[in-house]
């Protein structure tokens, strides 16, 4: 009857040991979740920031070249027209208004790139927060459809004999 009873202290410490395993696993898995939706959100902070500040910036830069072309806004007024004109003619040779064509093309071209560069890094990002939260679904997905296998109690039984057999018969 002892052997009984050491039998099954032990197979309740071995039960026990695999729920605390899985319970650790399952927490890993939880904390790795949080892990992976953090840096999510966390991405999605900084492109959104990116964003805004790229969005302020071709505002800002909109801005000085409508200024530099004499207008205030996108539609064209006699007034509009009559600064631009006194703005050429300020410029008293033909170097001066190259140069100020120059200026004005090089800035044109800094910000298409921007907006070019802009356009790839958000594109690289959505790319790679799609795979990653992909792998993270999977992950889980798989984890919820194949959870470990709990313990065979008769591989316990072939291993150390059936129980049944060795109690006393009354």
């Amino acid at each position: 009857m002892n052997e009984d009873i050491q039998y099954w202290l032990h197979e309740v410490k071995s039960l026990q040991e695999q729920v605390a395993t899985l319970q650790q696993e399952k927490n890993q898995a939880h904390r790795d979740a949080l892990n992976w939706r953090q840096r999510y959100e966390t991405e999605g902070q900084q492109r959104r920031q990116e964003v805004r500040h790229a969005q302020e910036e071709l505002i800002r830069l909109r801005a000085d070249l409508a200024q530099l072309q004499g207008r205030g806004s996108l539609e064209t007024t006699d007034s509009d027209l009559t600064a631009t004109q006194a703005e050429v003619l300020a410029l008293t040779n033909v170097e001066l208004l190259q140069q100020r064509l120059q200026e004005v093309l090089q800035e044109r071209q800094q910000l298409l790139h921007a907006l070019q560069t802009e356009r790839k890094a958000h594109n690289q990002t959505r790319e790679s927060l799609t795979l990653a939260l992909g792998d993270a679904v999977d992950q889980l997905t798989h984890y919820k459809n194949h959870p470990p296998a709990p313990p065979d109690p008769t591989r316990t039984q072939v291993s150390r004999g059936n129980p049944a057999s060795s109690r006393p018969s009354p």
